[in-house]
């Protein structure tokens, strides 16, 4: 009776969770594959600040979005993800190619985007560091929210050349 009920147990547990899975949106999911993937990181300050650049940039692209009329959950996603190769693994390289190999891998197996979405959310994050060439309006919103996440944490006098050009061309209103 006693493995009767903690199978019975497991079942519903199981089952709780698949259903919470299935109500949360491609946004939600997200955002929990990328906290899971980062509290793996062992250097606690520079898990940290991962936790908080990337937050930034989620918040600024989604003002940003409203603004231009761009989808919010693509600009969501695609912030959650824009630097996930940096602050899972310590790759400087071309982070935001591995970023957008490891976001399309993600998008392919978590969430319920079409083709095409995936596709623009990986076209995002694989230009955002390309802050000075200008391309469609989600890699527009993506730059400007990472640009103004560095802005926020880092005095303008250290920002990049580019970024500094960015950050001046930056509207928050209409």
């Amino acid at each position: 009776t006693i493995r009767l009920c903690q199978r019975s147990s497991r079942s519903f547990e199981k089952l709780l969770s698949e259903r919470i899975e299935k109500s949360m949106t491609d946004t939600e999911k997200t955002r929990n594959i990328f906290l899971q993937k980062i509290m793996e990181q062992y250097d606690i300050d520079f898990r940290n600040t991962g936790i908080e650049h990337t937050f930034a940039v989620v918040h600024f692209s989604t003002l940003l979005a409203k603004q231009k009329n761009e989808r919010l959950d693509l600009a969501q996603i695609a912030s959650y993800l824009h630097d996930i190769a940096y602050y899972t693994s310590h790759y400087e390289g071309n982070h935001a190619k591995r970023s957008a190999d490891m976001a399309k891998t993600i998008l392919e197996t978590a969430t319920h985007l079409s083709p095409a979405e995936i596709e623009v959310v990986i076209q995002a994050i694989a230009h955002h560091s390309d802050k000075d060439k200008i391309h469609d309006g989600l890699c527009e919103i993506l730059k400007d929210a990472d640009v103004l996440a560095h802005a926020l944490n880092t005095p303008s006098e250290f920002l990049k050349e580019v970024e500094k050009k960015r950050w001046q061309n930056i509207h928050l209103s209409k």
